[in-house]
């Protein structure tokens, strides 16, 4: 490749400046160009002329390059034709020929008038082309204008259509006016089954006096933001926690309605109660081991556990069983107290004797829920769903690998433990269980100390 060859790169801003500089040019050559070649093409028309016209000037016939030049060029080209076409015809058509003098007034006023005229052509153009010019700014910043609200319209749309935050219009009455396209992404429900209700259709019972005075606080303090948050069924049917502003604007010409601006904040409020729950779980689970600690036998153990379960979990049945293996049966070894007339209906006593059929999961250390035991067909959960009770965890009591008893907790309405409380269950559980054990250990180590004393006074 030859060293001296050169790639173009892209345009720089000094070659742009040169290009511009080169087209402005060749408009300035093409402008007065046009009026020196229309003036001489017109002078070369008239002396084509001579022998039908005679010795007459013409100078009607150069109105035309004097026109022409002013209509491409403005001012100063149709000033350039309207002196060539003086000085030329004079020079060349008016006597004497070849002089820049007039014999006769009457050519002075006829070459004055000439060139009044000529000038006043070109200010007249000149004028119309900087009108034509200003309406063409103009119509070009009213496009413009026009696109840019063309555009922020859409961006706009696109917003209120896609984005997670809805909002609704309501009149004096609460009635539904408007309501954003977006109202769908949050509440499921299209515009058309929104506009025309009222706003408190569908709000949360607890939550209706709540959002009524919320409504009367931002009427009585017009333009102000009034904070809410609440909730709203979902056309799925769930209960949804909505968060947002309503702002009366009900003096405004423009607007005439209250806007009530609100977005879905379910999952917060879900994470904030399931952080509740998590420490309301471990302050329980704190209580109930420091209250274990205190008390060294077993029963004790478990009645603190079953009794302090029914209030603060809370349960409407709570009975800790302990495993029989010889006679593969489960033997009650604490009700709660709110639990005995629940207890009684089920003939179940301390002491008593529970079938380990339909408990077998739990026997083998694993915790099991169910949400419905009405579905269970086996006799002890049918006695359970018999007496109200429809959801139940059964919480096994395990220390190294081996199950010595079973926790069982009920509610009367099914599906009524989440994920969380069955962990926090399990947890108590393997307290305890390790309790126990430890209550166990020391009682078999006092009969133990016991047995040798009583050996050695006998000795």
């Amino acid at each position: 490749m030859d060293p001296t060859h050169k790639v173009q790169a892209n345009p720089t801003p000094s070659a742009d400046g040169a290009i511009a500089r080169d087209l402005e040019i060749r408009r300035v050559a093409w402008r007065y160009g046009v009026a020196v070649a229309s003036t001489a093409l017109t002078l070369a028309l008239r002396f084509a002329l001579t022998p039908w016209v005679g010795e007459r000037p013409l100078l009607i016939l150069f109105c035309f390059p004097i026109i022409l030049s002013a209509y491409v060029g403005g001012l100063w080209p149709g000033v350039l034709a309207t002196v060539i076409t003086v000085v030329g015809t004079k020079i060349l058509l008016a006597p004497p020929l070849y002089a820049l003098w007039f014999d006769r007034p009457f050519d002075v006023a006829q070459w004055t008038l000439m060139l009044a005229l000529g000038v006043l052509v070109s200010i007249v153009t000149e004028a119309l082309h900087r009108s034509r010019r200003r309406a063409q700014a103009a119509a070009q910043e009213a496009q413009a204008a026009r696109d840019l609200v063309s555009r922020n319209e859409r961006r706009f749309r696109a917003m209120i259509e896609n984005g997670s935050e809805s909002f609704v219009l309501l009149d004096g009455n609460r009635q539904c006016i408007y309501a954003s396209p977006a109202v769908s992404n949050v509440e499921g429900f299209s515009q058309d089954e929104i506009i025309g209700h009222n706003g408190a259709e569908h709000t949360h019972p607890d939550d209706a006096l709540y959002m009524n005075n919320a409504m009367e606080q931002a009427l009585a303090n017009t333009g102000k933001p009034i904070p809410i948050q609440w909730r709203r069924r979902h056309k799925n049917g769930n209960w949804i926690w909505l968060e947002g502003v309503e702002v009366s604007m009900l003096d405004n010409p423009d607007i005439q309605a209250v806007v009530v601006n609100y977005r879905d904040i379910s999952g917060r409020k879900h994470s904030e109660e399931r952080v509740r729950q998590q420490l309301q779980h471990l302050n329980l689970l704190h209580q109930i081991t420091r209250a274990m600690a205190q008390r060294e036998d077993l029963a004790s153990i478990l009645k603190v556990m079953a009794t302090r379960l029914e209030a603060d979990l809370p349960v409407e049945f709570s009975c800790a069983c302990l495993f029989d293996q010889a006679s593969n049966a489960l033997q009650v070894a604490q009700i709660g107290e709110r639990s005995a007339a629940i207890a009684d209906e089920l003939g179940i006593a301390l002491n008593s004797q529970i079938p380990a059929e339909g408990l077998a999961l739990g026997l083998r250390g694993v915790l099991v829920y169910e949400p419905d035991i009405a579905r269970l067909n086996l006799p002890f959960p049918q006695a359970l769903a018999k007496a109200g009770l429809r959801s139940v965890v059964v919480g096994p009591l395990e220390v190294d690998g081996k199950v010595m008893g079973l926790l069982l907790l009920a509610r009367r309405g099914t599906n009524h433990f989440a994920a969380a409380e069955c962990e926090f269950i399990q947890q108590l559980c393997e307290h305890v269980a390790l309790a126990a054990r430890q209550s166990q250990l020391h009682a078999a180590a006092l009969r133990h100390a016991y047995d040798e004393l009583r050996t050695r006074l006998n000795v």
